[in-house]
This record gives C-alpha cells, sequence and structure tokens, in this order.
C-alpha cells in the first residue's frame, strides 16, 4: 500500500496568555486627568483599559529573572539585553493587553462580568492575526469562539444578554440591575460564548469557572464602555511622616479585582523553540501569577495567566 501522508501538526509560534487581576492593578499611563491624578493606560481609540506591551514584557522579564536556575543569557534571548556595547533584541514579542471581561456590582449575584460584542470582536480579530502561529489545541478554540460569535446577535440599547438561568437576572422581572442601572432582559442567550471564556479564560477552580458561567452579560458598546471608563477602583493616598501628611492627597486609579484581559506572546520570526523555552520556565501549565504596574509594596499588580488551549 502506498504510504499515507499525515499533516503535521502546526508550530506554535505564538500563544494567546488571558491575565485575571488578582489584586487591584495600577499600570499607570503617566498623564493626570481632571478628576485623577494617577489614571490607568487606556486606549486612544476605544478608551477601554489596557495595559501596554512595555509593562507587560517588563513584568515577565522580571518573574523570570526571579526564577531559580534561570540565566541572564537566557532572559537576554527572551526579551533582549541593553547592555551599552552589545545592545540586541529579543524574541518575543507582544502586543498591549485589551481588556476581555469587566466585573461590576451586580444587585442580584453580587458580581457580573461585563464586556460587549465589540470587545469580543476584538479579541477574536486580533487572535486572528495570529492564528496560522498558534497551536492546534488553540487554533480550534479559536474556531470554536468564532461558531459562537456568529450565533450570537449585539444586545440593542438598555438591553442585556446574559445566560440560561443567569446568576445576575431577574427573570420575573425581565431585567439585569448593575450598580443602579437597570436593562431590560433580552431574549437571546449567551450560553456558548458564557462557557468558552468560563472554560478557557478563567484560572481558577471548578467553583470560580461555574461562577462566571452564570453571570456574564454582553452590553451594548455605550455600557461597557460607561463602567470601564467609570467604575473602576479609585483609592484616595497620603504620605504620612511622623503622623503628619507630608504628601496629598492624591487619587489613584486601579483595574479591581477580577478584571480579565488577554494579549499574544509570539515569537515572529524564530521556529518556536525560544517561545517554548519561555513558557516552560515559567511553568505557564500551572497558570502563574506576576506582578506588574505600581505600588507593588501594597501588594497591587498581582495577575494569574492562563493560556489558551492548555
Amino acid at each position: 500500500m502506498p504510504e499515507q501522508k499525515t499533516s503535521a501538526a502546526p508550530v506554535e509560534r505564538a500563544a494567546v496568555i488571558f491575565l485575571t487581576a488578582e489584586t487591584p492593578v495600577h499600570a499607570g499611563s503617566g498623564n493626570v486627568q481632571a478628576a485623577l491624578d494617577l489614571p490607568i493606560q487606556r486606549s486612544v481609540q476605544t478608551s477601554w483599559p489596557i495595559i501596554n506591551d512595555s509593562t507587560l514584557r517588563g513584568a515577565l522579564r522580571r518573574y523570570a529573572e526571579g526564577l531559580a536556575g534561570v540565566k541572564p543569557e537566557q532572559v537576554a534571548k527572551w526579551f533582549g539585553a541593553e547592555s551599552r556595547d552589545n545592545p540586541s533584541a529579543g524574541a518575543l514579542s507582544s502586543p498591549d493587553a485589551e481588556i476581555l471581561l469587566f466585573p461590576v456590582a451586580a444587585v442580584r449575584g453580587m458580581t457580573a462580568w461585563v464586556t460587549s460584542r465589540e470587545a469580543l470582536e476584538y479579541f477574536a480579530r486580533k487572535l486572528g492575526l495570529f492564528q496560522s502561529r498558534l497551536s492546534a489545541a488553540a487554533q480550534a478554540k479559536l474556531t470554536e469562539l468564532r461558531s459562537a460569535l456568529d450565533a450570537t446577535r449585539a444586545p440593542a440599547d438598555g438591553e442585556a444578554l446574559v445566560t440560561t438561568g443567569s446568576a445576575v437576572a431577574w427573570e420575573q422581572q425581565r431585567k439585569v440591575v448593575l450598580e443602579v442601572d437597570a436593562y431590560r432582559l433580552g431574549d437571546h442567550r449567551v450560553d456558548q460564548i458564557a462557557r468558552w471564556f468560563a472554560e478557557n479564560a478563567c484560572p481558577h477552580s471548578a467553583y470560580w469557572v461555574n461562577r462566571i458561567k452564570s453571570r456574564i452579560v454582553i452590553l451594548p458598546e455605550h455600557a461597557f464602555k460607561h463602567y470601564t471608563l467609570r467604575k473602576t477602583d479609585v483609592r484616595t493616598r497620603v504620605k504620612l511622616e511622623s503622623s503628619v501628611v507630608k504628601t496629598g492627597p492624591w487619587t489613584e486609579e486601579n483595574l479591581p479585582v477580577d478584571t480579565v484581559l488577554y494579549t499574544v506572546l509570539a515569537e515572529p520570526e524564530g521556529n518556536g523553540s525560544l517561545l517554548k523555552e519561555f513558557l516552560d520556565t515559567i511553568k505557564i501549565q500551572d497558570k502563574p501569577a506576576l506582578q506588574l504596574g505600581g505600588d507593588q509594596n501594597l501588594g497591587r499588580g498581582f495577575v494569574r495567566l492562563r493560556r489558551l488551549g492548555a
């Protein structure tokens, strides 16, 4: 019999990484706004929260440098060297980490994870840029997501789309109340999308997977923008010296606990070996937690990582 040819699995040269905030995260923009002294980084196009690429790569670099047995030359291969005599670029790249799910207080169910059709489409569009470089498992997951999105309509103005048996919806009154805002309950259900994100993005136990499944809400674009702009975690701080206020008060914006963002870590020009080496070194399969942004001495900035398809 003639030998049958089998198609080889795609070589992984990019990995989708979800970041879930475990503590408030202050990735500062360096600008001052009218109501905020220290705002977080935001997209200039959408005004949604982001964590820019340099902040993210710096955190990944510091995390790797702190691991036992990791040599400086390994880190230089991954993220580059800034030596004056012999500077070099790293093999790994990543775009900004962008918002995907945002936690909002709900009258029923305590917390809802809100998103919008636009945010989900941006996510799918970004992943499409790297699709051929993803692992076979991640490519299959992306196909599942595309199918779920194609079967989901965008909510109308004043409407919220939830899952069957949603923990945050009032079925009899046909409404969802987030903060002080009431939305009428749409007839369309988003079970597929909620299941996909709960099972693929959540880095925690089955309890949290099931919690997210029953609490995802898809909102109109302007409502999602409102919450990501106005319902962040804003803290007022002062600096004391000898029990006397020396500096402040000042206001500081943070991403709240349970915010979910995503990025793609890629090896654009190599064969994927350095990406694999890095992910194996940080033990991505164990869903590690790294610290990024400001106020790290206050315990802020912890995010837990999860890789799509792992």
